[in-house]
């Protein structure tokens, strides 16, 4: 995904790391302007993570 006017592109990556008792996720998204931060946060949190019941 490119924001903007910005060259690069945001870069996603999602861990899964296993546990005794389950599993756990680590996402990192790479490569967001500032002043979208707040704004990706948000839709991680509410189109994703609360959408497939992670949280």
């Amino acid at each position: 995904m490119v924001f903007g006017e910005q060259e690069a592109d945001s870069i996603v990556t999602i861990k899964l790391h296993p546990h005794d008792v389950g599993t756990s996720v680590e996402l990192r998204h790479t490569n967001i302007p500032d002043e979208d931060f707040d704004d990706i946060v948000e839709g991680w949190t509410e189109a994703y993570w609360f959408a497939s019941g992670f949280l």
